[in-house]
């Protein structure tokens, strides 16, 4: 088994592993990933949500079923982003009991305003790559980096061991990054929408690093 796929294998199971529902944004480099995580996962196309639905309709589901897994690929044209915007918020204002995956090519992305991109993240639940092992790592160490810059290590050792408190039984990560925010705005309260823009702006840097070395 390769590296690719052993990091498709840890994806999957992150992602199918979850309650739904969640609007996840997925980052990949090579399109082949993208095939491969909606096999394993047992993914269904989004085109498929939105024919049954046209206005935002939830699918009918048996009471017993698991409601499914949707891939949403995204063509980030810098064109429209306007509507791009639209499309993200509207999923994530439909309340919806699926979980939605959409995936954006990582280099196109990045050639998104930040602005646009902090905004993109911002309407996500999950922040997930799928070179899934190193992108956790990276989210990880920037969500760190950016605490310890703007509080030092005490404040951001604060930070941290409050927002495992918050979390009780379930596992807030930065991985989980809505759940993560919102944990920390309640320490901080509007003292941590400052913070989360450093903290996407220090994952933009790094991101942009690592691609540089590559």
């Amino acid at each position: 088994m390769t590296q690719q796929d052993t990091e498709a294998k840890k994806l999957c199971r992150f992602i199918t592993y979850l309650n739904p529902p969640n609007h996840i944004i997925l980052l990949y480099d090579d399109p082949l990933d993208i095939e491969t995580l909606k096999d394993e996962a047992e993914a269904r196309e989004y085109g498929e949500l939105e024919a049954s639905g046209a206005k935002g309709d939830e699918i009918p589901q048996a009471a017993d079923a698991i409601p499914p897994l949707f891939m949403r690929r995204v063509e980030a044209q810098l064109s429209d982003l306007d509507a791009l915007l639209r499309e993200e918020r509207r999923i994530d204002e439909r309340g919806q009991e699926n979980s939605i995956i959409c995936a954006y090519n990582l280099a196109k992305f990045m050639e998104i305003d930040e602005k646009t991109r902090m905004e993109i993240l911002s309407l996500h639940d999950y922040i997930l790559f799928t070179k899934f092992t190193k992108g956790g790592i990276t989210l990880i160490e920037a969500t760190e980096n950016a605490l310890s810059n703007a509080l030092g290590s005490h404040g951001a050792d604060i930070v941290q061991r409050y927002i495992e408190q918050e979390s009780g039984d379930r596992e807030i990560t930065p991985l989980s990054f809505r759940g993560y925010l919102d944990a920390m705005s309640g320490l901080l309260g509007s003292g941590a929408v400052p913070l989360t823009r450093l903290i996407y702006r220090r994952l933009f840097q790094m991101i942009r690093s690592s691609r540089e070395c590559e």
